[in-house]
């Protein structure tokens, strides 16, 4: 939201247009606000793939390897909006000359330097990318579902590849950035495709929540059957939904079984109990009944007690 408002106020003054008609004060202001759009961008990426991989991490956490690679994408992740976000405050000294050219005292990082960690980021930004979206296929290939649902579900689910096209385009645009001198112009298509890789991050963080409606999508526009997979989350545990062929249920973990196993063995003694006891309990009961009234000759004693086990 950050990265949307600050871009919508460099359009304002100047950016996608050709600088030659775009005055100087405007120039300024629209590289200005271009620039202040780049740092919260590598981490909307790594919170967006620290998000996936955590979830990937509670499905399988009894796997050593499995969570430890997962770990690593997060580490891998967090350290490349922690060096991104340096090398962008570096650029130049004093860093409002990445805007402001005026100043002839002003000392810039070398161009060769700078493509290199722009490399160096896409890399690794395309490890991450490909990692997280090739690792739920692990999951996918277990359902038994057509091969064509499992397409779908596996597209899906691997929007991270897309993600990654997306940022292999916008590495091979920035070879040519400002390389005429017409720098707003030239920052249309760089902006464009990282705006998509950041969407479609967001997006591949989403679709776990949001996985019955796009199902439900899905079916009306033909591309999954009519009935819903079986096995699709059984690696959740608990605290996760499961869908088997009784419907979408919370997944129970041992202490909720216990805790019930000790609930109807409970239900059970009570009702062992005979009514005219003597107990705490009987007079206390859990869950309040509607005593019966007996009709005919009783006890005063009785017609207490009656009334209350009816309260």
């Amino acid at each position: 939201m950050v990265s949307w408002i600050l871009l919508l106020m460099g359009i304002h003054y100047g950016v996608g247009r050709h600088n030659f008609y775009v005055s100087d004060e405007d120039e300024i202001l629209a590289e200005k606000y271009l620039f202040l759009t780049q740092p919260p961008y590598p981490w909307a990426l790594a919170f967006a793939k620290m998000s996936i991989a955590w979830m990937l991490i509670r499905l399988r956490r009894e796997e050593r390897i499995w969570v430890t690679v997962m770990a690593a994408t997060m580490v891998i992740a967090a350290g490349i909006g922690v060096s991104a976000n340096s090398f962008q405050l570096s650029l130049c000294h004093p860093l409002w000359a990445v805007w402001d050219h005026s100043n002839p005292d002003a000392v810039c990082m070398d161009l060769h330097v700078a493509r290199t960690s722009i490399n160096v980021h896409a890399g690794l930004t395309i490890t991450t990318d490909v990692i997280l979206s090739l690792a739920p296929i692990t999951f996918i290939v277990k359902m038994k579902q057509p091969l064509r649902e499992k397409f779908v579900l596996a597209f899906v689910m691997g929007l991270g590849l897309v993600a990654s096209a997306a940022s292999i385009t916008k590495t091979f645009m920035t070879k040519n950035y400002g390389i005429a001198g017409d720098t707003l112009r030239d920052s249309v298509g760089i902006t464009i495709w990282s705006i998509l890789e950041m969407q479609l991050a967001i997006t591949a963080s989403c679709i776990p929540t949001l996985r019955q409606l796009f199902e439900r999508i899905l079916r009306r526009l033909g591309l999954l059957g009519s009935t819903p997979y079986n096995h699709s989350l059984s690696y959740f545990r608990d605290g996760y939904m499961v869908q088997d062929d009784g419907g979408p249920h919370q997944h129970p973990d041992e202490h909720s079984h216990d805790l019930d196993t000790m609930r109807r063995s409970d239900n059970v003694e009570r009702r062992r109990v005979p009514a005219d006891t003597e107990s705490l309990g009987s007079e206390m009961p859990i869950v309040a009944k509607p005593s019966r009234v007996h009709q005919g000759e009783s006890g005063h004693g009785d017609g207490e007690r009656g009334s209350i086990a009816g309260e």
